[in-house]
């Protein structure tokens, strides 16, 4: 449950900012999924991934 809500507060910091993350619920879920079940050896390709996403699916908030 904890994790459950650290996300939210993710997501009202990027609300109070004027963003929002503008990604169909699935994508995300595969995408959260296999972040979850990375290789640590392989961390800095997964924060590369993170950021990657960010970027793409990031928006102004209400469009």
């Amino acid at each position: 449950m904890q994790s459950i809500e650290v996300g939210l507060r993710y997501f009202d910091f990027w609300l109070t900012n004027g963003k929002w993350l503008k990604v169909d619920d699935r994508e995300l879920y595969n995408f959260a999924r296999r972040v979850a079940e990375s290789n640590l050896k392989f961390k800095a390709d997964t924060i590369r991934a993170i950021e990657t996403i960010l970027k793409s699916y990031l928006v102004l908030a209400g469009t």
